[in-house]
């Protein structure tokens, strides 16, 4: 199971830009289903580590597709 600094090290190795299923957040932040409070609670840790995600608002199903992207590079002002 992936944790957030093996997924920030993976984004930064990957020059600044890594697609994850949502169950990938979703297990790095510890919870078994994926609610409202949980999508914020992922986008507010990713938000401290310096990495923002597309789509803007996190998906509700676990296979779903989200691209993160390191802030303040090239590719993440985009």
């Amino acid at each position: 199971m992936a944790n957030w600094d093996d997924i920030k090290a993976r984004v930064e190795s990957n020059q600044g830009i890594l697609t994850v299923n949502m169950s990938e957040l979703r297990d790095a932040a510890g919870k078994e289903k994926i609610g409202i409070h949980v999508k914020t609670e992922i986008s507010r840790i990713l938000a401290g580590m310096g990495l923002g995600h597309l789509p803007q608002e996190l998906p509700n199903y676990q296979n779903e597709p989200v691209r993160l992207y390191k802030r303040g590079t090239p590719l993440g002002d985009l």
